[in-house]
C-alpha cells in the first residue's frame, strides 16, 4: 500500500495541473504531505524500503518542474533522513515527521 500512495502523490506532481496550480498552499501542503510520507518510509522496517529508493522518489518529484522541492541532508543510517522543501530557492524548517497509519489508507 506504501508503494501505491507514493505513486500518487508522484502521479499528481508530474501531472500539468500541479506545476500551472497558482495555489501556492495547495502544492506546499502537497509537496510537505510527501515529505512527510517519505520519512515515514526511511523509518520503516519493510526490507524493500531503503535509502536509494526514497532518493529515486525525491529525484522524481524535484524532476517535475516545479518551484517547490525536497531538499534530503544526506545521511547513512536508515531512520535519520532530514527534509526540507524549498520553496521558490527559500528553504523551509525541517519537516517534522507525522506518524502515517497506514490501515488508513487501505
Amino acid at each position: 500500500m506504501k508503494k501505491k500512495f507514493i505513486l500518487l502523490f508522484l502521479s499528481l506532481v508530474i501531472s500539468k495541473s500541479f506545476g500551472q496550480n497558482s495555489i501556492e498552499v495547495s502544492k506546499t501542503g502537497n509537496a510537505g504531505s510527501f515529505a512527510n510520507y517519505l520519512l515515514n518510509m526511511d523509518k520503516s522496517t519493510d526490507p524493500t524500503i531503503d535509502r536509494d529508493v526514497i532518493a529515486k522518489k525525491i529525484t522524481a518529484f524535484n524532476e517535475s518542474g516545479t518551484d517547490v522541492q525536497v531538499i534530503a541532508d544526506y545521511y547513512t543510517t536508515q531512520g535519520s533522513l532530514k527534509l526540507k522543501l524549498e520553496i521558490k530557492r527559500e528553504p523551509s524548517e525541517y519537516i517534522k515527521m507525522e506518524p502515517v497509519d497506514h490501515k488508513e489508507n487501505l
